[in-house]
């Protein structure tokens, strides 16, 4: 619909420059406004100017008072963007374009709408240019780059401060590499005369939509919605926990696969690409346990969760600098001794999860824990969509945490042919063995996992060891330090000896599949759920779609009562 003189309704979408198959109607200019103000839209505008938070120009350059240059005004702009979903189209990308500040708001970018209080929904969706596909998706709603074109490509120098070529962004900052997040794109061949400085905002989610669903997890953690990204070990890194957290999730990046060092790098990536509040997860009978508390205080993180329950006096200590402490537990008993030595809240997994897991279903776990104690608990094990949350949330959970589903994203740094190979499963699709590390644990039914559910327990104590040297070499861990470890993780999990010869097959095994993408060699982690999904969404896609389709079904299940 052409907002500025009489416009068509087609039945189809035709290719650029072609003529529509089926005209289903026509609107006069009288008559453009009366649709404009009725149903739900995209926008598709042009921008003169374009600022790093998606404030929009096409009023006027120079100074308001006295511009230099007169534009086509405001027009509709203002009310298109606290209104509609709105996308703006660059013709030509160049530093004129993308300016520090427009010298004219006209589209309202996300910041401002925010800070202004007065409109409620805002969603400046992608910005279009000659070169590449952008949105608002930086930390404090910044402009990041998406894609490129075919034919354009980031220049630079890996890891240097030096961009060559066409470096065309907003100005005033410094050059970076090709790798750098922060790089923008350039016309392949470009003129490299034309080259200019520039500084394009972090990578991360963008503010899609406001809160619609107030629990007692957003308001215990600070995040916009009620959906949890676990601590997957080898999946759950930075990039997918900004990304969640970025979306209004909460993300927990995973520690128990990284050195303290590692660790440390982490999180200040994480807090590189964020804002918002995110979490770690913790082994609570690791024997650096307490040297990993003082990072997360240190460094202000928000949440603290754990694969098993933390001893008391460092949940105190956690409490003491305003940590939020989120141990998870597999039966009510469990939950009723953390919560009696100040846990905050629990989550639960029931046995549809991934990973180590139980044999309760989740339908009878939830209950059974929300019936035990009386702090907020969040369940996971079978969640995926908005009717999971909305059924947790009848139930009483304060939200739902997700494992598999958050693996299948287009944030997760998962390899792209293990992403498919997991869609490709059904909802026989996984199988729970201890034969991998001696515990139950549900995996992706692979050729490998059938192997090793055949072997004899002699047939897998060469590569056991072969196993145990890798882990060892990768954690940084001396043999001693590895029996501390172990005997810790015996008197904790209550694993037996033959149990514990095998624990290091788990994070080597996992690391070959989900960080190499060797399935002859590794193993996959995945939940029952993997059996229904079929699409990689952003976290932000995924997370908009759960929060409004629960808000949806709440409404549907309230129109029920009598």
């Amino acid at each position: 619909m052409i907002s500025d003189g009489e416009s068509l309704f087609l039945a189809g979408v035709p290719p650029l420059f072609a003529k529509a198959d089926v005209v289903e109607g026509w609107i006069p200019f009288r008559r453009v406004f009366d649709v404009v103000a009725h149903g739900k839209r995209h926008v598709m505008m042009g921008a003169t100017q374009i600022d790093r938070h998606g404030n929009q120009n096409i009023s006027a350059i120079g100074d308001f008072a006295q511009p230099k240059r007169q534009l086509l005004g405001s027009r509709g702009a203002p009310g298109n963007t606290v209104n509609n979903r709105t996308s703006y189209w660059v013709p030509k990308h160049s530093p004129r374009v993308f300016v520090e500040h427009v010298d004219v708001v006209t589209g309202v970018g996300p910041k401002r709408a925010r800070e202004a209080g007065a409109a409620a929904y805002n969603d400046i969706h992608r910005i279009v240019t000659n070169l590449g596909v952008f949105d608002v998706g930086g930390p404090d709603d910044t402009v990041r780059l998406l894609s490129v074109h075919p034919g354009v490509s980031v220049e630079g120098d890996p890891g240097s401060e030096r961009l060559r070529g066409r470096c065309v962004g907003f100005r005033g900052g410094r050059r970076r590499g090709r790798d750098h997040p922060r790089a923008l794109p350039r016309r392949a061949h470009a003129d490299p005369r034309d080259a200019r400085p520039a500084r394009p905002p972090r990578q991360g989610g963008a503010r899609v939509i406001a809160q619609v669903l107030k629990t007692p997890l957003t308001e215990l953690t600070g995040v916009r919605h009620p959906v949890v990204q676990t601590g997957m070990g080898w999946v759950a890194g930075p990039r997918l926990v900004s990304g969640t957290a970025n979306a209004g999730g909460l993300g927990i990046l995973a520690s128990a696969t990284m050195t303290i060092a590692q660790l440390e790098a982490a999180i200040i990536e994480v807090k590189g690409r964020t804002d918002a509040p995110f979490g770690v997860n913790l082994r609570a009978d690791a024997a650096d346990a307490p040297a990993r508390c003082d990072l997360l205080i240190s460094y202000g993180v928000k949440v603290a969760s754990f694969a098993l329950a933390p001893k008391p006096g460092l949940i105190a200590k956690l409490k003491e600098h305003d940590i939020v402490v989120i141990p998870s537990v597999g039966l009510p008993k469990h939950a009723v001794k953390v919560a009696s030595w100040g846990a905050d809240a629990v989550m639960i997994r029931g046995g549809e999860g991934g990973g180590h897991t139980g044999s309760v279903p989740t339908s009878l776990l939830l209950p059974t824990v929300l019936d035990a104690v009386d702090i907020p608990v969040i369940a996971a094990g079978g969640y995926y969509d908005g009717r999971g949350l909305a059924a947790a949330l009848a139930y009483s959970a304060a939200g739902i945490g997700m494992g598999t589903r958050f693996l299948l994203t287009a944030d997760s740094a998962v390899p792209e042919a293990v992403k498919r190979l997991y869609l490709e499963h059904d909802l026989n699709g996984t199988v729970v063995t201890d034969k991998v590390d001696g515990m139950p644990h549900r995996m992706l039914r692979t050729a490998l996992v059938e192997e090793i559910e055949e072997s004899s327990r002699l047939k897998r104590l060469t590569p056991t060891f072969r196993r145990t040297l890798e882990f060892k070499r990768d954690s940084g861990m001396s043999w001693r330090e590895l029996a501390v470890d172990g005997r810790a993780m015996r008197k904790a999990q209550g694993r037996s000896l033959a149990q514990m010869t095998l624990a290091a097959n788990t994070p080597t095994m996992l690391k070959a599949g989900l960080v190499d993408g060797d399935t002859g060699a590794g193993v996959l982690a995945a939940g029952q759920v993997v059996g229904v999904l079929d699409d990689l969404p952003t976290c932000e896609e995924l997370i908009e779609r759960i929060v409004l389709g629960a808000a949806a079904a709440l409404r549907s299940a309230g129109s029920a009562l009598v």
